[in-house]
């Protein structure tokens, strides 16, 4: 099960991440200002949310099945629509299709490990945010490729979208265990110290998708225009970040037992701003790919932990819970690349300076989250006074 989200995270990776690079050829072909296609990433992620919304409920008392492969195919579909587009709102309107499909995937990943795999969801959504950092790592590469040789975009997404077969392949042979039962919870049968803490959990989330897909989606627009590199020196630094986001999530999986991952948020969240920093302090396109890593390398730990945090705060509401931070943060992955084009096509620095705000709050988010959980179990521990 694992293998089929991780190839499904890593197809994705590979359309998202080419979207960076194709957005001044996008610029031209689709008649649309340079700032407003950061729209093109709001509609993947409002897509994901709507799909995050509809599913994530379901996933507590149905099939599972149904709902991921359909994810896979809508994603596939939306991904080879994107070369028809010749216009803003239709290349929108396919990505709006493909992030449906990535958000039955988000949603779905970590409901159906922490059902599997006990409390090691954390390392294995870690592996799957790995395999997705991996195929936006390749994704600016192949578009960067692919705009220096073919001068078009068009052809990758074709290729992207045909890759989604093998996840197809994979999840069709996954074993898939149903919920443990057939009921159907109300929101308010969580309890309300637990949704407290899924909100904190949830602001985390909001800022770290923006402040990661916004640098991720704009890094390329950012290292051309300030210190005129080519198309290659360009992509390299977007692919840079995707890499080093990927093996930091890597390392995330693999990293020793005393690490806990709450901590290791709130230091990545700090760790995000201060590497955002120097990118924007970096004097040479060289410099500027050294900082893109640090910046991937802060961001890499904290999805996957924060994800895995939510599915077991309440392990029989996991679904519900889930879906309330994995919306959260499609909303942040919506406004994110949004907002930082409409700045950064005014004022480069200031594009990055709303990046390491981002990394800021994300860190002091983590930090109340922290202190509520720790007053949560103080309260817990007193006894009861007759």
């Amino acid at each position: 099960m694992v293998v089929a989200f991780a190839l499904d995270a890593f197809s994705t990776g590979l359309g998202l991440g080419a979207i960076g690079p194709s957005l001044p050829s996008m610029h031209e072909r689709l008649h649309a200002p340079l700032g407003s296609l950061g729209l093109l990433l709001g509609g993947e992620y409002l897509g994901s949310l709507l799909a995050t919304l509809a599913l994530g409920p379901l996933l507590d008392h149905r099939s599972p099945r149904p709902m991921i492969v359909g994810g896979f195919l809508l994603t596939a579909v939306g991904f080879a629509l994107v070369p028809l587009a010749n216009g803003l709102a239709l290349a929108v309107a396919a990505l709006a299709i493909a992030g449906m499909g990535v958000g039955a995937a988000a949603v779905g990943a970590p409901v159906l490990i922490a059902r599997q795999g006990g409390r090691q969801e954390g390392r294995a959504l870690s592996i799957i945010n790995m395999a997705f950092g991996a195929g936006a790592f390749v994704g600016p590469l192949s578009a960067g490729w692919a705009l220096d040789v073919l001068h078009d975009y068009r052809p990758i997404f074709y290729a992207f979208s045909a890759s989604l077969a093998l996840p197809l392949l994979a999840v069709a042979a996954a074993p898939l265990l149903p919920p443990q039962a057939p009921v159907k919870r109300r929101l308010g049968s969580l309890p309300t110290g637990a949704w407290s803490l899924a909100l904190m959990l949830a602001a985390v989330s909001f800022l770290y998708l923006a402040a990661e897909v916004g640098f991720g989606s704009w890094v390329y627009t950012y290292v051309r225009g300030t210190t005129h590199a080519g198309v290659n020196a360009a992509s390299a630094a977007s692919a840079a970040f995707w890499l080093s986001l990927s093996a930091s999530s890597l390392g995330t999986a693999l990293r020793p037992r005393a690490w806990h991952a709450d901590r290791v948020i709130l230091v990545g969240g700090a760790a995000g701003a201060g590497a955002a920093l120097l990118f924007l302090a970096a004097p040479t396109s060289s410099t500027q790919i050294a900082a893109a890593v640090l910046v991937g390398l802060a961001l890499g730990p904290i999805y996957p932990l924060n994800l895995g945090a939510a599915a077991n705060l309440f392990p029989a509401a996991s679904g519900q819970v889930s879906t309330v931070v994995i919306c959260s943060s499609q909303l942040g992955g919506a406004v994110g690349p949004w907002l930082q084009g409409q700045v950064i096509t005014r004022s480069y620095h200031l594009g990055i300076g709303l990046t390491i705000g981002l990394c800021a709050g994300l860190a002091g988010a983590q930090g109340a989250y922290l202190a509520l959980r720790r007053q949560r179990g103080q309260l817990e521990a007193k006894p009861l006074t007759p």
